[in-house]
């Protein structure tokens, strides 16, 4: 499960766009150390519901970092 700092953290009266904050969080967290290697990131409607933004942004969020190859995908 993703720290659940990171709410705190998307502020949205901030600058920059939600997904920008979110794609910079897991990019963080990742290098970080937060996530090992083959660990599953929450369902997008999870994140989505956990953060209390629009699942359409956490999905362009994974799929961004997965075609950076950040991200592995699978179903």
């Amino acid at each position: 499960m993703i720290n659940l700092s990171i709410p705190k953290t998307l502020d949205s009266k901030s600058h920059g766009s939600l997904q920008s904050k979110l794609r910079e969080k897991i990019s963080e967290a990742i290098a970080c150390g937060d996530f090992e290697e083959g660990q599953t990131l929450p369902a997008t409607r999870t994140m989505a519901e956990q953060l209390k933004i629009s699942r359409n942004t956490v999905t362009l969020v994974y799929e961004e970092l997965a075609a950076e190859g950040i991200l592995i995908s699978a179903q």
